[in-house]
């Protein structure tokens, strides 16, 4: 009885180890397969990586400036490796952001200062550049994001994304960025009184520098009437006429059809002659016309403001084709002016806003206009 059980239990010992060598073969086996396409070793080269840099200081903002200016700021980076790090070059993403680093050798845990330099476009709006820092045996350069807003000296809400109103009743802060005073004269085409400001009274006190406009579009409430944008109006030059977007919550997207995206949805051009015709272009992506079969109309919802397309070239940069075209005041046109222009090619169709004030018309003393002549 002992041999048998003895045997038992033994030849249980034998058939449980060879099932575990069963069972353990095919884990062994998976745990030594190697997936496509990736090597059997661990990769040992992290040169594909770029190089261990700590941003020490905060994410750089140049602020906001005036189109065609300058602006710099001091970034810190920081070797955050074991290792010497010898930086061979720095630059930015294109000529107009121009780094300049302090030291170009850093021990491991040793920081240096970078400034950066940018000169600003003529257009408005956020901008954004990459400056990147190459180190020796890193083939993939560190980079880091340096932006500004470029806007009118003239500013709303302090910039940026707060130059906005979403409520029907409120008001909004109109400031000079170089201290100049000036003055506020109109909002949607309304000329401003002392019920429109915060501790102003026009014609009376001085002028300032920066204004809190009291603003009531609670008439738009329910309606269909559709606002997107709040212009005002100064005596700054350059700054004659200001738009920004009244997101209201009847608040809609200009129209246009599926297939083209103009690159902007309104033109603010601020003061213009009448019977004169003011340039202007508007880029638009998607769907295109070929080059023999342009046929592309402009209309405008406003009898006194006529459009005229005077030519379609490509962008200076990016894709589409940008419309070129003029908008002219009639001659009996004067003041605030408001038209929604229409571009049609066939089915497709995109438009956009456009605010002007149209200065009034002046007859020469003499001559054919019934003034004395000689």
């Amino acid at each position: 009885m002992r041999a048998g059980g003895t045997t038992g239990i033994g030849g249980f010992g034998r058939i449980a180890g060879l099932a575990a060598l069963v069972l353990a073969a095919p884990l062994a086996c998976h745990a030594q397969e190697t997936a496509p396409g990736f090597p059997e070793e661990p990769v040992k080269n992290l040169e594909a990586f770029p190089p261990p840099l700590l941003l020490l200081s905060d994410p750089l903002f140049l602020g906001y400036h005036a189109p065609e200016t300058s602006a710099s700021g001091v970034i810190t980076i920081l070797n955050d490796s074991d290792e010497t790090m010898k930086i061979t070059e720095v630059k930015g993403d294109c000529e107009c952001t121009i780094p300049v680093i302090d030291k170009t050798e850093l021990a491991p845990g040793e920081a240096t200062d970078m400034i950066v330099n940018m000169d600003f476009p003529h257009h408005l709006g956020i901008i954004r550049k990459l400056v990147f820092v190459h180190v020796e045996g890193f083939p993939t350069p560190w980079e880091t994001m340096v932006t500004a807003e470029i806007g009118h000296p003239i500013r709303i809400n302090g910039g940026q994304s707060k130059s906005i109103v979403v409520e029907y009743v409120g008001d909004f802060t109109v400031d000079s960025i170089d201290g100049i005073p000036f003055d506020v004269t109109h909002l949607n085409g309304r000329e401003l009184t002392a019920e429109d400001f915060v501790d102003y009274v026009p014609g009376v006190d001085e002028l300032k520098t920066e204004y809190t406009v009291k603003f009531d579009m609670s008439h738009l409430q329910g309606g269909n009437e559709v606002h997107r944008w709040m212009i005002v109006e100064t005596d700054r030059p350059g700054c004659e006429m200001i738009g920004f977007p009244a997101m209201f919550p009847n608040h809609q997207k200009a129209p246009r059809s599926d297939q083209w995206f103009p690159r902007k949805t309104r033109i603010v051009h601020g003061r213009i002659d009448p019977g004169v015709g003011t340039a202007t272009s508007l880029v638009i992506a998607g769907k295109l016309p070929d080059e023999d079969n342009r046929r592309i109309t402009v209309s405008s919802s406003n009898p006194q403001l006529g459009a005229r397309i005077t030519g379609i070239r490509a962008p200076d940069y990016g894709v589409g084709m940008e419309i070129e075209f003029e908008v002219f005041p009639s001659w009996d046109a004067e003041g605030y002016q408001y038209s929604v222009l229409l571009f049609e090619m066939g089915n497709e169709f995109a438009s956009i806003e456009y605010f002007a004030r149209v200065r009034p018309f002046e007859r020469p003393d003499d001559g054919p206009w019934g003034g004395d002549e000689k």
